[in-house]
């Protein structure tokens, strides 16, 4: 313990030691059949003691009317008779005798064990709200049957409530007290009692009792009676005269601003607060009319208590609930969208797979035709024997020898080149018969360009054993001629998987022919600077391949798909292994892209590796998550696609049927949003009806609650308009009460 906590122990035992010093020890006067045990206290009118019956040896307290100048006894018989009237009264300190004739008189009354209210709330404090409420409604109850029986207290406080074994509030003290058919004034206690009862010429009213009971409950919450403060005292105790005195007080009640601070405590809600604040309304018409309005609010806020739980749970419960069925519907409402989005995906995905078949099916059967065709051109033997004959001619033999020599000079090559191609005798005018033999492949090959039957055929060309072309046709002018050119680095010469791309191409190395019919990778052709693929065959003369006859297409031609949209549409691909892999041979955009001579743009290269598909992904035939690479070059394709995708094959006969794989792939791509669009715009139409229900659902709980809000709104209007109800309390008549001036002693 620290020197200033001793010091102040030791201040405060003195102070308790003087204050004990003080004390009488023996009671004014002996009381028959009593035995004094000792000093209770002290008020304006005379001490308490507490004594023991003699005969039932039950505790009682004596309060001792000392003789003074100028005494009213009339405030004895006064307060005897208020006691009277309250006989058997729980809520009030009981009389037991009297003793008029006593010098000085008293009347002895039950003990109270607890002690008074205010000791109570010096010496712990403020009580809980739950606490403090419990006991008010006593003291209200209490006044309520004293009011019933024609009696007002007239001077309510901590100080004269007292509390017995049950902590339970008896009233005492009814000194001040006044019959409702009496005219005399009574007053209180400073900040206890209304402005209005501050005054001499006051007539008693119940609505005093109203505001004291509101100021005791202030004080049991607070610590402190509403409005007192030190200065205000200091105030109130520096007039003159008590007609001075009541003035100031009386001015100062009028002019205080209404507290507040109580409704600022934990536990004092808003109808609590409202209770407290009615009481100790300045003007009389504003508080309640009696003590029982405030035993009837009490009631209502008690029963608005009881009914909150149901209330909220009225409120919570069907919020919960909506919320509830709103979060499992949402789930659902989520998860049956996204199996319809997936059964969509997956019907179109099955749909794609069908058509993709279809369309790869007529793909198949116009390439078989050309091979058809290609191969009766190649074992036809009058072909064949013009081919000879072309290689066989001294002058073409020649110059096809300079031609397919690696070692020879360029400027050589250029002019062998030159002259295969005139293959003429200027002389006389007349044509030559190596001429002849050069013109009538090249009519050959023209005419089997010029065959209707075989349309989508970007040219016809020949080549001899060593791959130098000997003749060609195109449907339109190829500018610079290939004739004499050698291709044998090419795949449809040597059936290889690859052009071999290394500089200078014939002078690399040697290709044999292919030995047999089949379709060639991609390549740029060098007459139309376009990508094509040639259907290729070897020409044979007493089995020795002489040369290679070919016939070129644009695959595009032959996809005929009719839906072909920016959502839907069948794309050709090279589907290869080779360094061509992926190449889009026919697209939608293709033909929005072509000019006026049916070709694309010159910086659109189809070889381009950004512009390619992705053949890992192709080999998949379950493609949900398929780019299209023309999405580089249009917006509108862009995007997410599901895709099928199957093989362009035909059927050969070679002893047993066989399904000839021709390398190509027909995709057929449909854009995700276009396949669960139906699926969005449900979704978009369930979601709508569902915000439609819940703000249904909603008005009608808004609604049905606007009018218990209502309901309850009048209640409300009712508690502050009507009764309410109170709790007793009792003690002893303290100095702070002013005495009238008739009733100094």
């Amino acid at each position: 313990m620290t020197s200033e906590q001793t010091q102040f122990q030791l201040s405060g035992d003195r102070r308790r030691s003087s204050k004990l010093s003080q004390q009488p020890t023996q009671p004014p006067t002996a009381v028959p059949g009593y035995a004094p045990q000792r000093f209770l206290g002290a008020g304006a009118y005379g001490q308490v003691w507490v004594a023991v019956d003699k005969n039932t040896g039950r505790q009682v307290a004596i309060k001792f009317f000392e003789h003074r100048a100028g005494v009213n006894w009339s405030l004895l018989s006064r307060e005897v008779e208020k006691l009277v009237f309250l006989t058997a009264d729980r809520y009030v300190v009981q009389l037991h005798e009297v003793g008029w004739d006593s010098d000085p008189p008293y009347y002895v009354m039950e003990y109270v064990e607890n002690g008074s209210l205010d000791d109570r709330l010096q010496s712990r404090g403020p009580l809980a709200v739950p606490d403090a409420v419990s006991l008010f409604r006593d003291v209200v109850t209490g006044m309520t049957h004293a009011h019933r029986k024609g009696v007002l207290h007239c001077d309510l406080k901590p100080a004269n409530i007292l509390l017995d074994q049950d902590e339970k509030p008896r009233i005492a003290d009814f000194g001040q007290s006044r019959l409702t058919s009496e005219q005399a004034p009574a007053l209180g206690t400073l900040f206890y009692m209304p402005a209005e009862q501050a005054s001499l010429n006051a007539v008693p009213d119940s609505r005093w009792d109203v505001y004291a009971l509101g100021a005791m409950l202030y004080c049991m919450i607070m610590g402190r009676p509403p409005h007192r403060s030190g200065e205000a005292i200091s105030e109130i105790d520096s007039s003159a005269t008590l007609e001075e005195r009541l003035d100031k007080y009386r001015d100062f009640i009028k002019s205080a601003p209404p507290v507040t601070d109580h409704r600022k405590v934990k536990g004092v809600d808003r109808a609590l607060a409202d209770i407290i604040d009615r009481c100790l309304a300045t003007k009389p018409s504003d508080r309640f009319p009696s003590v029982l309005s405030i035993r009837e609010a009490l009631d209502r806020r008690e029963e608005a208590r009881v009914r909150r739980p149901l209330q909220l749970l009225g409120i919570v419960g069907p919020l919960l609930l909506l919320l509830t069925v709103a979060v499992f519907g949402y789930r659902a409402y989520k998860q049956a969208i996204k199996r319809a989005e997936n059964l969509a995906l997956v019907k179109s995905h099955d749909e794609n797979r069908f058509a993709a078949k279809a369309v790869a099916r007529n793909v198949g059967t116009q390439i078989e035709k050309r091979f058809t065709v290609l191969e009766r051109v190649a074992n036809d033997k009058g072909f064949a024997r013009l081919v000879r004959d072309l290689t066989g001619n001294e002058t073409a033999a020649g110059y096809l020898k300079i031609l397919g020599d690696p070692d020879a000079d360029a400027s050589v090559r250029a002019q062998a080149k030159s002259e295969f191609q005139i293959m003429e005798l200027r002389r006389n005018g007349k044509k030559s018969t190596d001429e002849s033999l050069s013109m009538g492949m090249q009519s050959q090959m023209e005419d089997y360009l010029s065959d209707r039957r075989l349309p989508g055929v970007a040219s016809w060309f020949i080549t001899d054993a060593n791959g130098t072309m000997l003749a060609a046709a195109f449907p339109r002018s190829a500018g610079t001629s290939p004739v004499g050119d050698n291709f044998r680095y090419r795949t449809y010469f040597h059936g290889g998987l690859e052009d071999d791309n290394s500089e200078g191409h014939v002078v690399s190395r040697e290709f044999p022919p292919l030995d047999k019919i089949q379709l060639s990778t991609p390549f740029r052709s060098t007459a139309t600077n376009t990508y094509k693929v040639a259907i290729s065959a070897p020409v044979k003369f007493n089995n020795k391949t002489i040369g290679v006859v070919a016939v070129t297409l644009e695959l595009g031609d032959f996809v005929k798909f009719p839906e072909n949209t920016p959502d839907f549409c069948a794309v050709l691909i090279d589907g290869r292994p080779n360094e061509y892999g992926g190449i889009v041979f026919q697209h939608p955009l293709f033909e929005q892209l072509k000019g006026a001579k049916g070709k694309l743009p010159k910086q659109i290269d189809i070889g381009d590796q950004s512009l390619r598909a992705d053949l890992d992904s192709l080999n998949d035939e379950k493609l949900f998550d398929y780019v299209d690479p023309l999405g580089e070059l249009d917006e509108q394709y862009k995007g997410e696609w599901i895709a099928a995708a199957a093989p362009v094959t035909y059927p050969r006969y070679d002893g047993h049927v066989e399904e000839f794989d021709t390398g190509l792939r027909l995709v057929v791509e449909r854009r995700v949003e276009a396949v669960i669009e139906p699926v969005s715009r449900l979704a978009d139409t369930l979601f709508r009806e569902a915000i439609a229900a819940l703000f249904a659902i909603t008005l009608v709980s808004v609604l049905l609650w606007y009018f218990v809000l209502r309901m309850m709104q009048d209640s409300l209007a009712a508690l502050r308009s009507g009764p309410s109800s109170s709790t007793d309390s009792q003690s002893v008549h303290s100095r702070d009460t002013i005495a009238m001036p008739g009733d100094k002693q």
